[in-house]
């Protein structure tokens, strides 16, 4: 397998209380020999689970409060190009949109010994595939569409919650 790849990883300072951030990965994958599956040449294919593109970028901004505790709002978003998402049978079921996810969060730091957070994760709720697969018959071929038993798992959708930390 070739794998080529770059990455750019920057924290900008904008003032004393807002962080700016940005990850950008661009990755030039492909599967060299003659790797077959299922009767398929996966040669020149790229490899799964590698976007050629992805993005984070987020805005972090600190409001200090009088009594020496702190408000931290954070927002976050990535961004994933397509990419192959299934078994190496490379069905064309198995290829994953491109996708943009977002996650907040806002965080009371106390100063002291605690901290609690309420966040929001995937907040616009897309539906991001993480596997396909198809099973046994359902496998299909690459000249043909599956059948409709196969397995997908998904990565988790839009979550909410509260965190308590603690300090010791």
């Amino acid at each position: 397998m070739d794998i080529l790849g770059q990455e750019l990883e920057s924290q900008f300072l904008v003032t004393d209380n807002t962080l700016l951030s940005l990850n950008v990965q661009h990755l030039d994958t492909e599967i060299s020999g003659s790797l077959t599956n299922q009767g398929l040449n996966t040669a020149g294919y790229p490899a799964q689970q590698a976007p050629d593109w992805s993005a984070t970028f987020g805005i972090e901004q600190t409001f200090p409060l009088s009594n020496g505790a702190e408000l931290v709002a954070n927002l976050r978003g990535q961004y994933r190009s397509e990419s192959w998402v299934g078994s190496s049978d490379y069905l064309p079921y198995m290829l994953a949109d491109a996708v943009t996810t977002g996650d907040i969060s806002l965080t009371y730091d106390s100063s002291a010994a605690w901290r609690l957070t309420g966040y929001v994760n995937n907040f616009t709720d897309e539906d991001v595939p993480a596997f396909y697969a198809g099973t046994g018959a359902a496998r299909g071929s690459a000249a043909g569409p599956p059948s409709s038993a196969y397995t997908a798992q998904y990565r988790p959708p839009r979550t909410f919650g509260v965190r308590l930390g603690v300090n010791f």
